[in-house]
């Protein structure tokens, strides 16, 4: 073995019930005592991850179905329902003279007790779900060894319901709180107690490193760009032997190196800052969207620190250092008021995000899933992130994705307005400990942004003043923001967020700033609908429940909210397509079937979400210098789902994207022409860093084929503004029409629209459009990449087709599938090409199929190049 090793422990871990053995923590973690009927445990993961494995007809999926209400709560059963022991037996080798033995947590929720081959390692109880822990075992380990941790739930573990509430409640512990469930989640009967996250087994030498800290500069005094960056590198040291040593410290990054010695006393921990390094004509790390060049990943400089004690190296970390610098101005906005407009390499970034959860409400830790979701994130064509302070701190396998993908963050810490209660005594420092801890482990990636102190509240007590002066402290390269409906830092906001249901497309480009949803100079949550495809309806419950789809139509009695939905339905969390007694659906027409339901609901997700980004994108800045902006930002609600639910999401617990996605994606492109709704002029956006002179057409064309007038212009566009070129051509006097813009002769947008007061009704005419498709692809390294060229032959519109693969067989989806495109429109002779790649490892070929509105369900023909 290497003088220094590093290894996860995420294999032959045991768990039994704390209740159910009769031994305490010396004798479990005695590498002699049997453990005789404990259950093969997963960690990562929490109690019930390993018993729903375990024992599945005992601890059924608590994602299908109703399943969840058969497995027992914390808050009825008690928290020793959930207070398990977890064990492992741990392989070292055989340790050389100075060589030291560390067992590393990264993560256990709520508290613990750690042991190792028979001894307790903390002197006191293990508090609060987001911190880490290392122990030396030095002295302890021996031929065989094994290490034993006691976990135990948040107590009191709240009472579960729609947002948590109710008091004592889970608050009074650090912890996720959405653990209780939300509106959006069902309670998570175990509040995600265990070893949540990474365990690591580390050799080093008697010096190891901890807390690098990393920043970059790359603006002058006036806040240009330079053409080099300053690099500025700190470490702690410490000395984990009983004796005095001399260590060198250095660093290695971009060729370039430094190093330093000093003495170290038995325990004694230095920090150590080096002279600032140059860096000449640097790769920067941009937003995703904007750099100059968008392949990825985005560029990161490998640091590697390493500490060394009589010429043998002791310990070493590597940190990957994205070269940016951020900055914060306050910028004027309309209605008299100031809001924060962000900066990245001094160029100005309109925020346009989601709201992230996590990739599983169980907290299985998968890095994969975490490069998938980021991945989908950032092919949506936004850029920013905000990690909810209702859930996680997020783990470093996020941040690397983002680091990657080049999506910003806003990182919440975890208070949230739903709890408004005082925290028992302790809480304030576990809480502070906590923030640092989260601090220091994050604060070196260039995705992170900035960090918010709660959701839709103010941190009281100690937090008040301790969470920004740990930011400053620790950080101090980041804006601190006290709370999420605030990020503007307005005097005058109104501390607003949503509206959460599907609002009337054209709402969102009204400008009217005395309506308050509409108010918020940075908003924070602003969401809907998102019923995923009929696929994965199927495969969250039973049939007979999922096809018992809810009413669309105006029964008598019932208010909109009030229509029937089945118990599983609501149990995943769906949310209608009406609103304060208006239908989306019957407008398009009556569903009948399930199929035709998410049908529907693929084309009003479309509609909602490229109607919200289009809309607020409008809010930014515009080149008419009298018109001042309305918002610096905002942030959809949600865009993604930690489990199987049916509302507030771009893509599915499956990754399958809906129509909300591709409405998104649509919505968002650099250089983008749209349609303003509420005023039927065309807006041409330039979120990119050039100015871009756009040549534009607009053209419009009724069910059986008739144009209208072509109406064409052209206009320079500053960068990250839009500018105002004209109304719309008129469709005449057709009930349902449809607009096409095209940018440079290329397509860039597409919209139906109906004439005031009718409906999409006339839709369901549309006679069958033959389209012609083939394609290419390629099989290599357990991915296939798929080139897919379609055609509509004849018809006016081929309306909203689909793509899919499938497996070998046709039986099953493969996902996720990366689209270049998907959910579009052809008008006449219009061609496509639409680019796909995704994981492909069995046998045979992937199927690829091809079906929409007015399109035959057909098999598309592709060659496989060998």
């Amino acid at each position: 073995m290497a003088q220094t090793a590093r290894w996860p422990l995420n294999s032959g871990w045991l768990a039994l019930r704390a209740g159910e053995t009769p031994f305490d923590g010396a004798k479990i973690s005695d590498p002699a005592t049997g453990l005789t009927g404990w259950l093969e445990a997963i960690v990562p993961g929490t109690v019930l991850t390993t018993l729903c494995a375990a024992l599945p007809d005992r601890y059924p999926d608590p994602y299908y179905g109703m399943q969840s209400a058969n497995i027992p709560d914390v808050s009825d059963a008690g928290v020793a329902e959930y207070t398990f022991w977890f064990a492992a037996d741990v392989t070292l080798p055989e340790l050389a003279s100075g060589q030291r033995a560390w067992i590393r947590f990264r993560g256990i929720n709520e508290s613990a007790e750690v042991f190792f081959n028979g001894v307790q390692l903390n002197a006191a109880t293990l508090r609060g779900m987001f911190l880490r822990h290392a122990f030396d075992v030095t002295e302890l380990v021996q031929a065989r060894n094994r290490v034993a941790v006691r976990v135990t739930p948040p107590d009191p573990p709240g009472v579960p319901g729609g947002n948590g509430g109710g008091d004592p409640n889970i608050a009074n512990s650090v912890t996720m709180r959405y653990g209780v469930g939300w509106d959006w989640v069902i309670p998570i009967p175990d509040r995600s107690t265990g070893i949540w996250d990474e365990v690591t087994v580390a050799i080093t030498g008697p010096v190891v490193l901890g807390h690098p800290h990393v920043v970059t500069t790359v603006l002058d005094a006036q806040g240009a760009l330079r053409d080099f960056a300053s690099v500025a590198i700190a470490t702690d040291v410490t000395n984990a032997s009983d004796g005095a040593v001399t260590c060198t410290v250095a660093y290695e990054i971009d060729g370039q190196t430094a190093s330093l010695e000093m003495p170290l006393a038995a325990g004694e921990t230095r920090s150590v800052t080096f002279d600032e390094l140059r860096i000449d004509n640097p790769r920067l790390w941009w937003p995703n969207g904007y750099a100059a060049d968008t392949a990825v990943p985005q560029p990161l400089y490998p640091l590697v620190l390493r500490a060394a004690v009589d010429g043998a190296v002791s310990d070493e970390r590597t940190v990957n250092v994205g070269i940016r610098q951020i900055t914060v101005q306050a910028v004027p906005v309309a209605g008299n008021r100031t809001s924060r407009a962000f900066h990245v390499n001094g160029e100005r970034i309109f925020l346009r995000g989601g709201n992230w959860i996590g990739t599983d409400a169980m907290l299985r830790l998968s890095t994969q899933r975490y490069q998938d979701e980021v991945r989908l994130q950032a092919m949506t064509g936004l850029s920013f992130l905000r990690v909810w302070g209702g859930g996680i701190a997020e783990r470093p396998e996020f941040y690397d994705a983002c680091d990657r993908y080049g999506m910003l963050v806003m990182q919440d810490f975890w208070i949230s307005g739903e709890y408004n209660y005082g925290y028992p005594p302790g809480y304030d420092d576990i809480f502070l400990a906590c923030a640092a801890d989260t601090i220091r482990l994050l604060r070196n990636h260039p995705s992170l942004l900035f960090w918010c102190g709660a959701n839709e509240t103010w941190p009281i007590g100690k937090l008040a003043d301790g969470l920004p002066a740990l930011v400053e402290s620790l950080d101090g390269t980041r804006l601190y923001v006290d709370i999420s409906t605030n990020v503007s830092g307005s005097a005058t906001s109104q501390y607003l967020d949503g509206p959460y249901g599907i609002c009337e497309p054209e709402t969102f480009f009204d400008r009217t700033l005395g309506d308050p949803l509409r108010n918020t100079a940075f908003n924070p949550e602003l969401g809907s609908v998102g019923t995923p495809v009929a696929e994965s309806v199927l495969a969250m419950m039973p049939e007979s429940d999922a096809r018992k789809i809810p009413q669309t139509d105006d029964a008598p009695g019932l208010s909109c909210n009030d229509k029937e939905v089945n118990a599983d339905w609501t149990h995943h969390t769906y949310i209608p397509y009406c609103k304060d007694g208006a239908d989306f659906m019957t407008p398009y027409r009556k569903p009948a079937s399930l199929e035709e339901f998410c049908t529907l609901a693929q084309v009003l997700n479309y509609v909602q979400y490229k109607s919200l980004v289009e809309g607020y994108t409008q809010q930014m800045w515009s080149d008419a210098p009298d018109v001042l902006p309305i918002a610096t930002g905002f942030v959809i609600w949600k865009t993604q789902n930690p489990w199987p639910g049916l509302r507030g999401s771009l893509y599915d617990w499956w990754l399958d994207q809906n129509g909300g996605y591709f409405g998104v994606k649509q919505a968002t492109a650099p250089v983008h022409a749209q349609l303003d709704l509420a005023t039927n002029e065309i807006v041409l956006v330039n979120t990119s860093r050039q100015a871009r002179t756009i040549d534009f057409t607009a053209t419009v064309c009724d069910l059986k084929g008739n144009t209208g007038p072509v109406i064409s212009g052209s206009a320079n566009v500053s960068p990250m503004t839009y500018h105002r070129a004209g109304a719309a051509p008129s469709p005449g006097t057709a009930p349902v029409w449809f607009l096409r813009l095209d940018i440079d002769g290329h397509p860039s947008n597409f919209y139906w629209l109906h004439a005031p007061g009718g409906n999409y009704q006339a839709l369901t005419a549309l006679a069958e459009a033959p389209v012609g498709a083939r394609g290419t692809a390629r099989i290599a390294d357990g991915r296939c990449t798929a080139s897919i060229q379609l055609v509509n032959g004849g018809q006016p519109v081929a309306f909203f087709l689909r793509l899919q693969v499938r497996d070998a067989s046709g039986a099953n989806r493969v996902l996720p599938v990366f689209y270049s495109d998907n959910y579009f429109s052809l008008l006449r002779g219009e061609r496509r090409t639409i680019a796909l790649d995704f994981a492909f490892a069995g046998d045979g070929r992937p199927q690829f199929w091809l079906e929409g509105w007015n399109a035959l369900r057909q098999q598309i023909e592709v060659t496989f190049a060998e």
